[in-house]
């Protein structure tokens, strides 16, 4: 089983990469908050799940334990697997993620592409009790009666318009895309609003 490699980024496609490690390529599919930080030529590390299915290898990469300890809590969830996974880290950060989770917001979870409405009450049922020992301080946050509210910057901003670009869209050719996507989703992230635009211009994520 393979549980950590680096290698240089051959080619990206979005959430999946091709990592030459030792002129070898390997097929890595990695959540958008991981691809948003590389390009072509970059030399990555990661953890990696080694995914088995009768005849099928395949390989999720990761940027620290944590993310791929969260990545294996989700598999344990009945409905989810690798894929709707990988769109559940993409589509939310994991301070997000863990928030909504504690806070049982069905609703939220339930708009993640492959998660529907009774997988997300199962994911909050069954993942809050690990969630509170996973990110105690995020716990301790949501807790409190004067939770502090997700809030964006022009730096997030231009956090999202490079990794558009990293993936060969020019600026002025989705902007429009991306005022649409801030006007949803005021209180995202970049890397929710990469999801966002990317289902705008018809890719699949």
């Amino acid at each position: 089983m393979i549980g950590w490699l680096k290698g240089k980024v051959r080619d990206m496609e979005p959430m999946k990469l091709l990592v030459d490690v030792n002129q070898v390529g390997y097929e890595v599919y990695v959540p958008l908050s991981l691809q948003e930080k590389i390009k072509k030529g970059d030399i990555v590390e990661m953890y990696v799940f080694t995914y088995v299915k009768e005849d099928q290898i395949t390989l999720y990469g990761f940027s620290d334990r944590s993310e791929r300890e969260l990545f294996l809590q989700l598999l344990k969830i009945q409905g989810i697997g690798p894929r709707s996974a990988l769109s559940v880290l993409s589509h939310l950060t994991r301070k997000r993620l863990m928030q909504a989770i504690l806070r049982e917001e069905t609703r939220v979870l339930s708009k993640i592409p492959g998660i529907g409405k009774k997988t997300s009450q199962r994911l909050i049922t069954e993942l809050k009790s690990w969630a509170k020992q996973f990110a105690p301080s995020i716990a301790q946050e949501t807790s409190s009666p004067h939770t502090i509210s997700l809030k964006y910057d022009e730096n997030e901003v231009e956090t999202l318009y490079e990794a558009l670009k990293k993936l060969g869209y020019k600026r002025k050719d989705i902007e429009k895309d991306v005022e649409a996507v801030l006007k949803e989703l005021p209180e995202g992230t970049a890397t929710e609003w990469l999801n966002q635009v990317l289902k705008k211009r018809g890719q699949r994520i």
